[in-house]
């Protein structure tokens, strides 16, 4: 049986921690060995989520680059056949660790972001962009979450295309469509109710589904689910343009799914994505959405008129026009659901996942 060792910083929440709690969920535990290593010292609210056949080594580190030597002193010890990790300064670590085990282990990362965008952000952009151009080339494969990201590795940072592999992220449509219906409606129905959810950071940019608000009418509510370091400014934002009652932060949600299920559109206002988990899992649910058509996978998932609608980037005015039309509009919601299931439900995606580890393993 091939041993694979899953690494990730934590599962506290977030798209890649789901995706990695999916993918988790979804693979053949009797065909695998598997470890899932954490390496930070933090709650992991999807903990619960994973198999009990998966074995879970936690370092409880401060910072995830306090664990690099806990890291090669586990990978040394469990000698996996596979090393898969996800989000880009995790994978950056374990780059510098694949000579070491070069001809025993294979090495796979799976990117959570569009580096060319992402990379602007960080604190010393052209230090990472060399990082990326040069120590990624050590895995053996690099998992892209959709097109927009594989060309984008391709064609800036001069990676193999025959390492860049494109899988869309997996959902758990029945596990979602469950929790969806666990609880009542948390919303006022005599008001149209807009959502956005998601970790409140610079890249999700929800100061500008805050402004939307605000050039709405009296009739509408938007709600915020998520937590995050820009919490209290936006909290401020909301006080100082009086729109206390018409925007409720609700925090984290163990459930969002339930906040997403009966609402009358989602939104969603990032600089850049990957692949938004969010808007798959909305549009599983039957509920439409509003996107900027930023840099990233978000337009390979919106269809137009269909399941939603792909908006100038950045453009508040039209955010707002737009969320009028979409609670106004009424669209094929099982048919919206059903192709979304076709298309990234868990079941499809993990086996692309497997084959992949079958190959490389």
């Amino acid at each position: 049986m091939k041993k694979l060792l899953f690494i990730i910083p934590s599962l506290a929440g977030g798209g890649s921690e789901r995706v990695f709690t999916n993918i988790l969920r979804g693979i053949d535990v009797s065909k695998f060995n598997i470890t899932l290593l954490l390496i930070l010292d933090e709650e992991h609210n999807n903990l619960q989520l994973i198999p009990d056949e998966i074995s879970i080594v936690n370092l409880r580190k401060k910072t995830t680059k306090n664990g690099l030597f806990a890291i090669f002193k586990t990978i040394h010890s469990l000698k996996p056949n596979l090393v898969f990790s996800t989000l880009g300064h995790l994978n950056l670590l374990i780059s510098f660790l694949i000579p070491f085990f070069k001809g025993k282990t294979t090495f796979i990362a799976r990117e959570s972001n569009t580096l060319s965008v992402h990379n602007k952000n960080e604190k010393y952009p052209m230090l990472f962009n060399f990082l990326f151009r040069t120590t990624y080339k050590r895995f053996d494969a690099i998992i892209a979450q959709s097109i927009y990201m594989k060309e984008d590795m391709i064609n800036n940072y001069g990676i193999d295309e025959k390492k860049v592999v494109q899988i869309y992220n997996p959902v758990l449509s029945n596990f979602i469509i469950n929790k969806s219906t666990e609880g009542v409606n948390p919303y006022d129905e005599s008001c149209k109710n807009v959502v956005i959810v998601g970790r409140l950071n610079q890249q999700k940019r929800i100061k500008h589904a805050i402004e939307a608000a605000d050039k709405l009418s009296e009739s509408y509510r938007l709600h915020i689910v998520g937590e995050g370091e820009e919490r209290e400014a936006l909290q401020k934002l909301v006080d100082e343009k009086g729109l206390t009652g018409k925007v409720i932060m609700h925090g984290f949600q163990s459930n969002p799914y339930l906040y997403i299920k009966h609402a009358d559109c989602l939104i969603s206002t990032s600089r850049y994505e990957g692949l938004p988990n969010v808007v798959i899992e909305s549009i599983i649910l039957g509920t439409a959405v509003v996107c900027y058509d930023c840099p990233g996978g978000t337009s390979e998932v919106v269809h137009e008129g269909v399941n939603g609608y792909l908006i100038e980037d950045g453009d508040v005015n039209k955010l707002s026009k737009f969320i009028e039309r979409c609670c106004h509009t009424e669209l094929n919601y099982r048919s919206i659901s059903s192709d979304a299931q076709n298309m990234y439900d868990v079941v499809h995606i993990v086996s692309s996942y497997q084959s992949l580890f079958d190959k490389l393993a």
